[in-house]
């Protein structure tokens, strides 16, 4: 069974995510995917994401947060970034209420059904009353990392 602990580390956490276009956003988030090594093709990825998200968003809205995930040849593995904005100035056209957290998954287009667990998980802990307002408030990498890596998907 998959479990977000493996797919969390200090170094996938982005605390100081600029306001932007959802482009921009996106942009900055990739980027420890790209540090990891788990995107090998920058470009790639996100003109992948972009289309996925184009078809449909990923957004929920209670509470406001981005799932933007891919299937994408670039991905060599799952991997997940992970964005709480430390200004809660950002806000996503259609919505309104601002961000409070981003999940990007990457994963490789030859396993497509890869992610949906992940996607399952983190639903699940954003919908949790008691630890995802925890979890927004955290301002240190680690402690942050060690939440998520502790949640067990309630079935």
């Amino acid at each position: 069974m998959l479990e977000i602990k493996n797919f969390v580390s200090p170094d996938q956490l982005l605390f100081e995510l600029e306001p932007g276009s959802y482009q921009e956003i996106m942009e900055q988030m990739v980027t420890p995917l790209v540090k990891s090594g788990v995107v090998t093709d920058r470009d790639q990825f996100l003109a992948d994401l972009l289309a996925r998200e184009s078809h449909l968003s990923t957004v929920t809205e209670s509470p406001c947060v981005g799932f933007p995930h891919a299937l994408s040849q670039s991905a060599t593995r799952l991997g997940l970034s992970i964005a709480i904005p430390k200004s809660k100035e950002i806000y996503l056209p259609g919505y309104d209420t601002p961000v409070q957290a981003f999940f990007m998954i990457a994963s490789p287009r030859f396993i497509p059904t890869l992610h949906l667990t992940m996607l399952e998980i983190l639903n699940s802990f954003v919908k949790d009353e008691v630890k995802f307002p925890k979890f927004i408030k955290q301002r240190t990498e680690g402690l942050t990392a060690r939440m998520l890596s502790a949640y067990k998907l309630k079935k």
